[in-house]
């Protein structure tokens, strides 16, 4: 195991576990993640190394923006993507995003049949997106003031297998 995957696995473990205890990741184990990734990839494969790092945090952010802005994903989410790809480049992080949000699905849909809230919810999704036509304008859709944390889930948890199945892909 190199020592990128390595680093990888730490972080993820960090995230975890602070995101367990107060639905937070640590920005600082974030920001000295993607420095590490940006450094560790330059130094192993020069300006080809840095760009790769550099579109694997940049494309997270990119893409996802639009999901923080409504609070549907959470900043220290984005961020952990961010630091994936600063870490493992373009192509991994792309995979990664793809396999979390697929199990962050299939994991909503346990939480809320468990929770017995599916039909609050479709019906919550439902109104959320008839609001959207009839006014033109992405509102929020989540507000912790309004909604409680009954419907939030643990994202890392997702971001978390994503990663595994990626690297076991990779095998």
């Amino acid at each position: 195991m190199t020592i990128a995957y390595i680093n990888l696995i730490i972080i993820l473990i960090i995230s975890v576990i602070t995101d367990k205890k107060s639905y937070k990741i640590n920005n600082k184990i974030l920001f000295i993640g993607s420095l590490f990734g940006f450094f560790l990839n330059s130094v192993q494969n020069g300006l080809k190394g840095f760009t790769d790092s550099f579109l694997g945090f940049i494309l997270p952010i990119t893409f996802l923006f639009v999901l923080f802005a409504l609070n549907m994903l959470g900043a220290g989410d984005v961020k952990l993507f961010a630091t994936i790809g600063a870490l493992m480049g373009f192509e991994f992080v792309l995979y990664v995003m793809l396999y979390s949000f697929v199990f962050g699905g299939i994991l909503a849909f346990v939480i809320l049949i468990r929770r017995r809230l599916l039909l609050n919810r479709l019906k919550y999704f439902m109104t959320y997106i008839t609001s959207v036509f009839i006014t033109k304008r992405l509102g929020v859709y989540y507000d912790k003031k309004r909604d409680g944390l009954e419907p939030v889930m643990h994202f890392s948890y997702a971001i978390t297998m994503g990663v595994l199945i990626k690297i076991i892909t990779l095998m």
